[in-house]
């Protein structure tokens, strides 16, 4: 039943079925996230008290958290 999973076990084959995978993740990626820009920055409503203003926290929060995760990673390899 789970022969077919069995040599995705060796590094190489794994590697190798990875690495034909970047390029197609690669691009839904960066499709994702223009379709997910465009709907943050003009299809969402407007705030009832801020108005249009309210709308750079969909793009400001993400950017914030993935400096965040990476600065804690790169002050992390420094001190080692």
């Amino acid at each position: 039943m789970w022969k077919w999973l069995h040599p995705y076990a060796n590094p190489e084959v794994s590697y190798h079925f990875t690495g034909r995978l970047i390029p197609w993740l690669s691009a839904l990626t960066v499709l994702f996230l223009s379709i997910g820009i465009i709907w943050a920055l003009a299809f969402a409503p407007a705030d009832y008290q801020q108005g249009d203003s309210f709308r750079i926290f969909y793009i400001a929060i993400y950017g914030y958290l993935f400096w965040y995760g990476n600065s804690r990673i790169y002050i992390l390899s420094v001190a080692v």
